[in-house]
């Protein structure tokens, strides 16, 4: 169940004026935009809650309000990010023309570039340092492995929709889950050596479109 369902299904929180849950809510996007740009910037090491809250005008007391320990308020912003990159792949695409996409293989194109454009975003550098120190710290891994794993659901989802055969065929999904992890793999080299990185975008989007050609064509 994400916030806003929560959010519904609270009678406590139903019972609340519609300003003070919008002021709330508000409250909480600038917390978790202000993580993000914190850990981008400054690394994960120096964002503290009361950094957080320096940086996106919040009191502490709202911070506790929303998140009552570091671990959930890192496991969240990672989860917004998700979803926001989410929503963004999902409009660029709907944006798109109808006629633009009636050939496969610019759908094929328009998918694959939208994916490495996700992956390019400079928020998944915060992402990148939350995992890595979820390494050595059992609260942070507890709270991103619910995360991790609905973001991998909903992905799956947004490719099962765009190519139908993924869900049927083994070998076809099985690529798409090389070229999704290769992606990863990716926004690590590019934070450690950017000038670098170019040869293997390119390579990423070809195993991309091959992945993506085999589905369309299995889905005929």
């Amino acid at each position: 169940m994400g916030y806003s369902e929560l959010m519904n299904a609270s009678p406590a929180v139903a019972a609340m004026p519609r300003r003070v849950q919008a002021r709330g809510e508000a409250t909480r996007l600038r917390i978790l935009e202000a993580t993000l740009a914190c850990i981008a910037e400054e690394g994960y090491e120096h964002t503290s809650t009361v950094r957080v809250c320096e940086r996106s005008g919040a009191s502490r007391g709202s911070l506790l309000h929303q998140f009552s320990t570091r671990a959930e308020l890192m496991a969240a912003a990672v989860a917004y990010l998700f979803e926001r990159l989410t929503a963004d792949y999902v409009e660029a695409f709907a944006a798109l023309r109808a006629d633009a996409l009636q050939s496969a293989a610019r759908r094929i194109e328009v998918a694959g570039e939208l994916l490495l454009a996700g992956y390019a975003d400079p928020r998944l550098a915060a992402v990148l340092d939350i995992y890595a120190a979820a390494r050595t710290d059992a609260d942070l891994m507890a709270a991103l492995k619910p995360v991790a794993a609905r973001h991998r659901e909903v992905v799956w989802g947004l490719a099962h929709e765009l190519f139908p055969a993924i869900a049927t065929s083994k070998r076809t999904a099985r690529r798409l889950a090389v070229a999704l992890d290769a992606l990863q793999g990716l926004a690590f080299r590019s934070v450690v050596n950017p000038e670098g990185a170019r040869d293997t975008i390119e390579g990423a989007h070809e195993l991309l479109v091959e992945v993506f050609t085999r589905a369309a064509t299995e889905s005929a």
